[in-house]
């Protein structure tokens, strides 16, 4: 996955019920786009609390060793 390449995090909202649909995912999945990540609330199977920021690298660019670093700085 995007997180074991270091490139992927999950945000979840502090309280008994952190994945709640009642806590404004949409407006953390704003915030999240805006700073370039991509947000798992876009994709079909919905996963609210992801984002990651690939730079149009695939799994298999990071596997392969095809990742420029530097673009992450």
């Amino acid at each position: 996955s995007f997180h074991n390449c270091g490139v992927a995090v999950d945000i979840v909202f502090d309280g008994v019920s952190p994945w709640d649909s009642k806590h404004p995912w949409k407006l953390l999945g704003t915030i999240g786009k805006s700073l370039g990540f991509s947000w798992g609330g876009d994709w079909k199977f919905k996963d609210l609390p992801h984002f990651q920021l690939a730079l149009d690298y695939t799994l298999d660019d990071f596997k392969d060793g095809k990742v420029n670093y530097s673009r992450y700085v």
